[in-house]
Formats: C-alpha cells, sequence, structure tokens
C-alpha cells in the first residue's frame, strides 16, 4: 500500500513539474533551435539513430551538429548515450514547435 501512495506522489510531482517549467522549457528550446534545420535534427535526436545519419539528412556540417548536440546537452535538454548516439528529452510537438516542421521531411 505504500508503494502505491509513494507512485501516486510522484505522478502528482511530475504533473506539477511539468505545467511549472512548461514555459520555461519551451522559451529555451525556442532560443536554441532557432532554425527549421535545428528543430528537425534535435527531434531526430532519438536516441538510436547516429549523429552522422541525421547530419547526412539534413545536409548539416559536422561542426554545427556537434555544437547544436554540445549545446543542447549542456542546457539539459538532451542526453548523451553509450557510443556517443544523443536522446533529446523533449518533443517538440508538446510545445507546439513541431506544427511548422512536420511537412519539412517529406
Amino acid at each position: 500500500m505504500a508503494d502505491e501512495e509513494t507512485l501516486r506522489v510522484l505522478k502528482e510531482l511530475l504533473v506539477w513539474t511539468r505545467v511549472g517549467f512548461y514555459a520555461e522549457v519551451k522559451s529555451m528550446l525556442g532560443d536554441v533551435l532557432n532554425t527549421e534545420k535545428k528543430k528537425l535534427a534535435f527531434q531526430l535526436a532519438d536516441g538510436v539513430r547516429a549523429g552522422e545519419s541525421i547530419r547526412v539528412e539534413l545536409k548539416m556540417s559536422p561542426n554545427d551538429l556537434s555544437d547544436l548536440f554540445k549545446q543542447c546537452t549542456s542546457l539539459g535538454l538532451m542526453e548523451q548515450l553509450e557510443g556517443g548516439k544523443r536522446r533529446r528529452l523533449f518533443d517538440l510537438s508538446n510545445f507546439g514547435l513541431l506544427s511548422t516542421i512536420q511537412g519539412a521531411r517529406k
């Protein structure tokens, strides 16, 4: 029973945390991902695809993609996994930032 109560409290804290930081995260994402190409690169960083694959698909320079991923990681928007892959910690669609790029890859 105590485990269920702990889980309930943690879920409630998660809800309040999301609400409390939504505006700050959206603003930070908008500031860092200030081009459509950066938004796409961030969204494609799912922890499965290698950066090189993303870079080639989006025709980005190695330095630009590396700088973007380093910045996102240092700001806590992304994490680095084993093997050098990166995984975004936020989905841009949750912040209304994906709608402008949804058709860009089709």
